[in-house]
């Protein structure tokens, strides 16, 4: 019908759009990856022949973030071993469907019947503060005391920044939805002004003194 269209955030199939602006999720799931092999290379000296286990707190499943996110802290794990990574990275998946509850009652069962992990990797901010409430209700079977296990999780949207600063979370990946340039984007397809076709914005870890300055 000629009407443009502008996907934004979630890449879909096919090449018959006007133009695209979202985040890279494959690239978001290399950033976990760094993450995941930062603190199992800290463990390595301790514990060489236990396996380092990851928790993933997945997404919706076949949504393209989740599919992207898993695809890219997979190979990015992978090519840590190929490149002499010593450590034996076990990742273990629940499915949080992107929500807080859902995250809190996979993760709450997990605790249950699984050995702990090692860290835990959120595919949202809300899942790995459902995450971290499971592991602040589920005491330690062996010795009773509070759980610490470290979690990530992505988006740096306000109630994620806010977990970091609480100590609830580790840290998380930012993943701007930028609306603006979707504003943009779109004003200058009207007004038949020229506009870049692929925008891919970057994302980054955030920790603490990243949080802070944030909020």
């Amino acid at each position: 019908a000629g009407i443009p269209v502008i996907v934004a955030d979630r890449r879909v199939t096919g090449d018959e759009r006007t133009a695209f602006i979202g985040g890279d999720n494959y690239k978001v799931g290399r950033l976990m990856a760094q993450w995941v092999i930062g603190k199992a290379s800290d463990k390595e000296s301790k514990a060489k022949r236990k396996p380092f286990v990851v928790l993933e707190v997945a997404g919706l499943p076949g949504s393209t973030p989740a599919t992207l996110r898993h695809k890219g802290m997979m190979e990015g794990i992978e090519e840590a071993k190929g490149e002499g990574l010593e450590a034996k990275v076990e990742v273990q998946s629940v499915m949080g469907r992107w929500y807080q509850e859902n995250a809190y009652e996979v993760v709450s069962a997990y605790l249950e019947n699984h050995p702990l992990p090692d860290v835990i990797v959120a595919h949202n901010d809300l899942m790995a503060i459902g995450a971290a409430e499971a592991v602040t209700r589920n005491p330690s079977p062996v010795t009773h005391s509070p759980l610490s296990i470290p979690i990530m999780g992505v988006d740096g949207i306000h109630p994620g920044l806010q977990a970091i600063v609480d100590g609830k979370i580790e840290c998380s990946a930012t993943y701007s939805s930028r609306g603006d340039m979707i504003i943009d984007a779109a004003a200058r397809i009207i007004h038949k002004e020229s506009y870049v076709r692929d925008t891919v914005l970057e994302t980054a870890l955030v920790d603490i003194t990243a949080a802070k300055p944030m909020l």
